[in-house]
């Protein structure tokens, strides 16, 4: 997340995982920006809106 060169590589391999695992990380994306929102809202909220919908 601290790096911005990673965060579109990053969206592209969510895209390939299952949807089951694709759901733990935006868990996980939103408890980091809970626990931090002025470090990691905007990107976490970017990483998601970015991700294919889970069927």
């Amino acid at each position: 997340m601290n790096s911005e060169g990673l965060i579109i590589p990053y969206i592209h391999a969510l895209n390939k995982t299952d949807e089951s695992i694709k759901q733990l990380i935006i868990d996980i994306l939103h408890k980091i920006k809970e626990e931090q929102p002025d470090r990691f809202s905007e990107k976490v909220e970017m990483i998601v809106e970015q991700l294919e919908p889970i069927k």
